[in-house]
């Protein structure tokens, strides 16, 4: 991906002070400043208005002419996730000049911005104006081109347009918490998704209409990327516009007949009966491109003969996907004899090539090689038009406004009753003249190319497309709305993509590799790694059922490269091996160091080189593994053979853990590159030729070889159905406002079972409250039993909790968070599954029970969870007594050691301190030790108990590596957390740490921490970053704050869902 963006130069002058630009984006470069979009008078002017990337390609920024309008202080690191951007232009409010100008971010008005300026009252701008260039893809100044994947963008002059015209809140798929505070009564819930186009453009038009440079991009077709359809084009053919996606190109054919049953009969200005010459000039069209229709648009009468003299048909950005073309040196077309009269139309599409005064494209005359009775459209050779008629003499000298390789729409028309003579450019009227006749001979002709009296001369480079003559009507009377489409810039094969907001697919994460060392493009998918042993991962956690498949392409090869799967914990040695790829040599690579280095090898398929397509299939439902090259399976390997496994490799949970994401690799201090191609790019950055594509069985993706049997392109559309649709359900932070009042109650939108609750503005105690005692609390800060007290907790609610007037709980003006669950509700059913009888309130969807036993200082003994899995993460207290620590166990700290949640301390032994007698939990039952923490005899112990459930929560670990920025872990989710909890656990003085979206629901990177072991009021940590993405979250802090990344720091976390992946849509 190259310095590639589309252009506009506007031909005709819109509202300069009124405008809405609106799109979706997926920003791929994060590194530099990049342009959105942006109009310019030129590219050598000052005079400016752009949306560009800045701060490292991370926040948004809108100026003009060396003024910044405002620059957002909310980071968007997201490279797998979506933002709808909105921006909104309005110079004629009276109000504060920072109303002018408006910024709205998937739904939600963003107002926080490090430097903001008035713009002008009753002032202009350069969008939309004539001569005025609009950009899309880079700065106006055709500079800091993008990378970024972009869809459905709208611009709209004259009219002031919300984001609710361009999408809406989506409810019960999870929800998405940009915007304000959820204690401000502005905040709205739900998954920002985008309207139908149908539906906008309906809504648009009611309100004014697009103004005379509006369009509408889906940008979706390499046939016409920049096609706009804000409006049903008016073609000879139908084209696909009712079709949802793509509408580029000709309406499906029933027949091979050159197209003549999917002609444009719809006739919206009354003129096809007075149609005398057709021409469209496309591919595989009437007499090979060069036939009339009109008769078959009219629907009777015969062609009018057409000669071609020399001119092609050409592939062509075009709404037919192939065009006219004429070199300038020779070429042109000439029609037969046309029933004339003095009333007329003459229209055609043009797209010049090259800049020369005296071409003309368009002649109609009394007969070829003959001065008489001409009409001729003219190039002046400086962007504008000549247009004459020979008994009315020249019209107009230097009108209208061209650009060189853009399509612009022209109509001569002619009132001989009227005595009224009109030019048309885009739609507009640029000239006319009154009190003219002319008298006609019966019959006339038209010249494409050339100059009607002379073909040597007026010889025209460029094309055209959809050439008509009407005898006998003017067809347009007053000024017409026409398509504004854009043209490509550097795009000789546009790379469109079924990757969408609404079927995303996974590509290359900048932030998930081992080094900083790697350059990213072509909208993510394609990687080139320059350090030694780089691992680079996609943003994607691998479903643990289905089967899948993806391919890669080894663009460079200085070393041997290598591609597969490994554990998503990159730079963990925690397994003994955690990576199955398949090298450049043909060997096998089972890696277990996070440098790289094999751990051990194994011969196994053929080699391949940069030429190759190596796909990649992987059955999760039987965890086997399948490498091909080009379309055959190395090791005689068969995807569809299930558990049998020919030829697999075995993906054992034992060696790579349960989270598996794909991944490519360079081996040594070498250069390699590689591209991936998970269905949105069989050409790999166009690497690679395509003849033949495949889809997989439902249709989606677009691969290079054949989909086995079975398998399917990994994007949301194919993910499966997660168990838990809206994990606000289930959990939810709910953040609100104290106002010291008794008996206040807190809606949450269920019945929770859990709630912790902390003063986030003062030095207030936790409180941990749950259904197994109505009224009593804990304190994660404190080694305290249960306490009761009606000013703290008043129990549990149908839709919430409520709460006392301490302070702690309540205090006026502060801004207090409940994290809440839901387990099985308020009745606890007994449980035997154990050795000892607990009480146990399950909610085996979300994995989440408590449990209450009485202790009887047993080693050894047993309770059950209610769970259907084993939780990967239970906390311990003893309740009914004082001076008794909270003890944490986890999966992945291993079997004989624990926290404790109410100090910073790290993981102690169980050797020293039996708690769960070094045994981890079955699929039912928690083993207990003898300690006075977890088992004390005749003591009241609750335990509460997680396992992660795919799409609503995760609970592992990483390990730190010290490095800040781009460089630090990332750790992929298969989600968007709304709520995480992370503890350095081989280390002491480090704290458990919180962060949610709920108190900093603008940006992707988070710097609000509480502490669940102490009582300070909430930390704003400048240098403890933690990125959100619509994946996971990646720590950007290095060993400035050793709670989240400090060299050989391992850490464990739990995390919460705001939506699954496959619900990412609107961030």
């Amino acid at each position: 991906m190259g310095n590639e963006y589309l252009k506009r130069q506007c031909t005709t002058t819109g509202d300069r002070s009124v405008w809405t630009w609106a799109g979706w984006v997926k920003n791929q470069n994060h590194k530099q400043t990049s342009g959105i979009f942006g109009g310019y008078y030129s590219n050598s002017d000052s005079n400016y208005i752009e949306l560009l990337w800045t701060s490292g390609g991370n926040n948004l920024t809108f100026q003009g002419s060396s003024t910044v309008y405002f620059s957002t202080t909310d980071s968007y690191f997201d490279n797998g996730g979506w933002l709808h951007i909105v921006v909104t232009v309005n110079q004629h409010h009276s109000e504060s000049g920072r109303d002018r100008c408006k910024l709205y971010i998937n739904g939600f008005q963003n107002n926080h911005f490090s430097s903001q300026n008035d713009m002008s009252h009753y002032g202009e701008n350069p969008m939309s104006g004539r001569a005025r260039q609009m950009f899309i893809g880079a700065r106006g100044n055709e500079s800091d081109f993008s990378k970024m994947l972009v869809t459905d963008c709208f611009f709209v002059d004259d009219v002031e347009l919300g984001p609710e015209t361009f999408g809406y809140f989506k409810r019960e798929k999870g929800g998405t918490q940009y915007g304000s505070n959820q204690y401000d009564n502005t905040y709205t819930e739900g998954l920002w998704s985008p309207r139908k186009p149908s539906v906008i453009i309906k809504d648009i038009n009611e309100r004014g209409g697009f103004g005379p440079n509006g369009y509408y991009l889906p940008l979706n077709d390499h046939l016409n990327p920049g096609a706009d359809h804000h409006m049903v084009p008016d073609t000879i053919f139908k084209m696909n516009t009712e079709l949802p996606q793509p509408k580029v190109g000709i309406a499906t054919t029933s027949t091979a007949n050159a197209f003549t049953d999917v002609l444009k009969l719809d006739d919206p200005f009354n003129a096809n009966q007075y149609l005398k010459y057709a021409l469209p000039g496309v591919r595989d069209g009437a007499a090979g491109g060069f036939g009339d229709y009109s008769n078959l648009i009219v629907g009777s009468g015969t062609s009018i003969a057409i000669t071609n003299n020399g001119a092609s048909i050409s592939d062509e950005h075009s709404f037919y996907g192939s065009a006219m073309f004429f070199d300038g040196s020779n070429d042109y077309v000439d029609s037969g004899a046309l029933a004339a009269d003095e009333t007329f139309c003459v229209e055609a599409w043009l797209k010049v090539s090259s800049q020369a005064s005296g071409e003309r494209p368009i002649n109609l005359g009394n007969a070829h090689n003959n001065s008489s009775g001409y009409l001729y459209i003219e190039l002046t050779g400086s962007n504008t038009f000549k247009v004459r008629q020979q008994s009315l003499g020249v019209l107009g000298d230097g009108i209208g406004r061209y650009d060189l390789g853009q399509w612009v729409h022209v109509a001569y028309t002619h009132d001989n009753t009227l005595q009224v003579t009109k030019f048309y450019v885009n739609g507009t009227c640029v000239k006319s003249a009154h009190g003219n006749t002319w008298t006609a001979n019966s019959q006339m002709v038209v010249r494409l190319g050339a100059d009607q009296s002379n073909s040597s001369a007026g010889l025209y480079h460029g094309y055209i497309q959809d050439a008509r003559v009407y005898f006998g009507t003017t067809k347009y009377t007053e000024d017409f709305d026409v398509p504004h489409p854009y043209r490509p810039v550097g795009i000789e094969s546009f790379r469109t993509s079924p990757h969408t907001p609404v079927n995303d697919y996974p590509c290359f994460n900048w932030m998930n590799n081992y080094s900083t060392s790697a350059t990213y493009g072509s909208a993510g998918n394609s990687v080139v790694t320059t350090a030694a042993h780089l691992t680079s991962a996609v943003d994607a956690v691998l479903p643990k059922t289905g089967k899948w498949y993806w391919e890669y392409n080894a663009s460079t090869i200085d070393g041997q490269p290598m591609g597969g799967i490994a554990n998503q914990s990159l730079n963990e040695n925690n397994a003994s091996t955690y990576a199955a790829l398949y090298r450049t040599s043909g060997e096998l690579i089972y890696s277990s160091d996070s440098s790289g280095s094999p751990g051990s090898t194994s011969s196994w398929g053929a080699t391949y080189t940069t030429s190759d397509i190596i796909g990649v299939a992987y059955d999760a439902d039987n965890r086997k593994l399948y490498f091909s090259k080009n379309g055959t399976f190395q090791n005689s390997g068969d995807p569809t053979s299930g558990s049998t496994g020919t030829g697999a490799i075995s993906i054992t949970a034992a060696n790579y853990g349960y989270d598996l994401v794909p991944i490519v690799r360079s081996s040594g201090s070498s250069t390699n590159g590689f591209k991936i191609n998970f269905g949105q790019d069989p050409s790999f950055d166009d690497n690679k030729s395509v003849t033949t594509t495949y889809q997989d069985a439902n249709g989606n993706g677009s691969f290079h070889s054949a989909v086995p049997t079975g398998y399917l392109a990994l994007c949301t559309q194919n993910l499966p159905e997660p168990a838990i649709e809206d994990p606000r359900d289930h959990f939810l932070t709910k953040t609100y406002e104290g106002g010291a009042y008794d008996e206040q109650p807190v809606k949450v939108g269920f019945r929770p079972d859990l709630v912790w609750i902390k003063n986030r503005d003062g030095q207030h105690s936790w409180s941990w409250c749950d259904s197994a005692t109505h009224g009593k609390y804990l304190k994660t800060n404190s080694t305290d039993g249960d306490a009761f007290s009606d000013s703290v907790f008043r129990g549990m609610g149908q839709l919430g909790f409520n709460i006392g007037s301490s302070s702690r709980v309540n205090n006026t003006g502060d801004i207090i968070s409940a994290f809440c669950w839901k387990a099985g509700g308020p009745t606890y059913a007994t449980n035997n599954d154990g050795s000892t009888t607990s009480y146990v309130s399950a909610n085996t969807t979300a994995g989440f029970s408590i449990i209450k036993y009485t202790g009887n200082a047993t080693a050894g003994a047993t309770v059950g969870h209610g769970l259907n899995s084993a939780p990967e993460m239970i906390i311990c207290k003893l309740c009914d007594g004082n001076g008794f620590n909270w003890v944490v166990w986890h999966r992945d700290i291993g079997d004989g050691k624990f926290l404790e949640l109410n100090n910073n301390n790290a993981y102690q032994n169980q050797s020293s301190y039996n708690m769960f007698n070094s045994t981890a939990p079955t699929d039912s039952v928690i083993t207990l030790g003898s300690h006075a923490n977890t088992n004390n005899n005749t003591n009241a112990f609750r335990i509460w108990a997680w396992h992660s459930v795919e799409g609503y929560s995760r609970i592992g670990s990483y390990t730190g590596n010290g490095s800040a920025d781009d460089g630090g872990p990332f750790i992929t989710l298969g989600f968007r957390p709304a709520w995480l909890m992370v503890k350095r656990y081989n280390a002491s003085s480090e704290n458990w740490a919180i962060m949610d979206v709920a108190r900093e629901p603008n940006t992707h990177s988070f710097k609000k921490v509480i502490f669940p072991d102490s009582d300070i009021a909430e930390q704003n940590h400048a240098l403890n970053q933690v990125v959100f993405t619509s994946t996971g979250f990646h720590v950007k802090s290095s060993t400035a704050d050793a709670r989240w990344n400090t060299d050989g720091g391992q850490y464990i976390y739990m995390a919460f869902a705001e939506q699954p992946v496959k619900y990412k849509v609107g961030h």
